[in-house]
């Protein structure tokens, strides 16, 4: 989980989280140097599978779920947002999903939109134009993967990390690309497994024509890049 400045949603999303869990599993929480209460509102769960790493300085979303991953020790590793909620069977779901799929490096959820204090939204307007698929192409027209929504076997790692440093796109579209290139096969659960949590601090901004073509065109050279030149892990 990357968390910054959500005290007043990360109790809720925390706590629909940790019922799923066994007593082996954790939650690897960085925290990308909040001001507000976020780090207090962690700490009241007293909770020994939470694992707390704070950031001194704002990294950004990217570094920070690459230090979130780097610090999980799970053989399938969930990513989360700070302000969401997870259904009750998330993770009982998805990991019957890999049992299932043995060859499944990726498992893709469907969500469902609530606003700022936990209400339903109608999904139609945003799920428009975005009907899953894992194939690269229509992925680089519009990103189908939302990170939040995302799980993926630990194996994937050498593959995806380090993500690319001060690029326009997010490290849910390089996982889903990077792991479409490598052969990886993705399974997409069509249930609302993840309530996904729209309020003024998230609003996506749309990006200009000219945005959008520039962050895919990075998106594009920086796939290139790591084919031709694989980073070590």
């Amino acid at each position: 989980m990357a968390s910054y400045n959500g005290d007043r949603y990360i109790q809720e999303q925390i706590a629909s989280i940790l019922p799923q869990l066994s007593e082996q599993d954790e939650l690897v929480v960085v925290d990308d140097a909040s001001s507000d209460r976020t780090k207090e509102r962690i700490v009241e769960f007293n909770d020994p599978r939470i694992k707390l790493i704070e950031h001194d300085e704002n990294q950004g979303v990217v570094a920070t779920f690459e230090e979130a991953m780097r610090n999980a020790a799970g053989d399938i590793l969930f990513l989360s947002d700070g302000d969401d909620i997870w259904a009750p069977n998330k993770v009982a779901r998805v990991l019957r999903a890999f049992a299932e799929n043995p060859q499944a490096q990726v498992v893709a959820t469907g969500i469902a939109l609530i606003d700022q204090d936990g209400h339903p939204l109608d999904s139609r307007d945003y799920t428009k134009g975005r009907r899953f698929t894992p194939a690269l192409l229509p992925n680089l027209v519009r990103n189908r993967f939302q990170g939040s929504a995302m799980a993926f076997r630990s194996s994937l790692l050498p593959k995806i990390l380090p993500f690319p440093k001060r690029k326009g796109f997010l490290h849910d579209a390089w996982i889903g690309a990077r792991n479409e290139l490598t052969g990886g096969m993705t399974v997409y659960l069509d249930e609302p497994l993840l309530y996904y949590r729209r309020h003024a601090s998230n609003f996506s901004k749309r990006h200009n024509l000219r945005m959008q073509i520039r962050v895919r065109v990075q998106l594009i050279l920086a796939l290139a890049l790591r084919w031709l030149r694989p980073r070590p892990y």
